[in-house]
């Protein structure tokens, strides 16, 4: 059966019944009242930071509200281990954050994160740092160099191949993430000087999507236990003008994520894809685990590893 059907009869029944009512519709209700927005993703052996913003309307698309007179404290169990410092970054396209000074989270330990901020409900949220699990091979195989027609740029195309074992009793969510590193140079006295570098994320295709992988929205896939049974190649290309750039290394970065931080960006992305779609597009609900506000707050630790494209 066709799934518009419904959808598109409902559609159809509301607007006659609509066309049928004696008093008209009043769509004007006021909007909830804004709550606190908290990200932090976290990691063992780094500082823990938190950015904290003000909800607002899925209509409202002025800039975002960064909250930065909100006291932050990290907790474990009833100890409060420390209260986070504000830090306003010199970049103006980076918001402020509030961060850790002495403290640094460790794998498999239950933190807590209180904010408070004047005019908000206080909110709390609570996750942990799953073990690692460690990257057992990477490879780069077929390196094989074009000229994009008409045009002065080289295209590089290359297969990567990724191996980690997944412990088959244990539920885990993974962020699998590939990183291409572009220098930027120029010729000084017949050397080479590299006067720039830039990491790019690889983008996956929205089309391998299901209920066990997902192409995260700021790239890289998402993974729940072992979807591909350890086949992990994957095929792509990077452009490069050779007049000012060189290709470089290729990074992996193999994160064990949290059911928090898994759940929270699959659904993100899920999201992104959906509004791609138009009117029609399949709803998805944002997850959440602040309590009494929205965002995420989750841990997540790190297998990493790096490979020259080309000599």
């Amino acid at each position: 059966m066709n799934r518009l059907f419904p959808l598109i009869s409902g559609f159809l029944i509301l607007l006659l019944s609509a066309s049928t009512c004696e008093e008209d519709l009043d769509f004007n209700q006021p909007d909830p009242a804004p709550k606190l927005v908290v990200i932090s993703n976290f990691t063992n052996d780094r500082a823990l930071q938190v950015q904290v913003t003000r909800s607002r309307s899925v209509l409202d698309n002025s800039p975002e509200e960064y909250i930065s007179n909100a006291r932050v404290w990290l907790m474990e169990g009833d100890l409060t281990l420390e209260e986070l410092k504000l830090v306003i970054p010199q970049n103006t396209k980076e918001g402020p954050y509030f961060t850790t000074v002495s403290s640094r989270p460790e794998v498999g330990v239950d933190y807590t994160i209180r904010v408070e901020a004047p005019g908000f409900e206080t909110v709390e949220a609570q996750s942990s740092i799953p073990p690692k699990i460690n990257l057992t091979a990477f490879r780069i195989d077929k390196i094989e160099m074009e000229q994009v027609p008409e045009s002065s740029l080289e295209r590089y195309y290359f297969t990567v191949s990724v191996s980690f074992h997944d412990n088959p009793d244990e539920r885990n969510y993974y962020h699998l993430i590939l990183y291409q590193k572009i220098n930027d140079y120029i010729e000084l006295d017949g050397d080479t000087v590299i006067v720039d570098s830039r990491l790019y994320p690889v983008y996956f295709s929205k089309s391998i999507n299901s209920n066990y992988i997902t192409a995260h929205l700021s790239g890289g896939l998402l993974l729940e236990d072992d979807p591909l049974n350890g086949n992990y190649t994957f095929r792509f290309s990077a452009d490069i003008d050779p007049e000012m750039q060189l290709i470089s290394k290729l990074f992996v970065d193999l994160r064990t994520v949290s059911d928090d931080y898994y759940f929270y960006y699959r659904s993100l992305s899920r999201i992104k894809d959906a509004d791609n779609g138009g009117f029609f597009g399949d709803p998805v609900i944002l997850y959440n685990n602040i309590l009494n506000g929205h965002g995420n707050f989750a841990g997540f630790s790190q297998s990493q590893d790096s490979l020259l494209v080309v000599n």
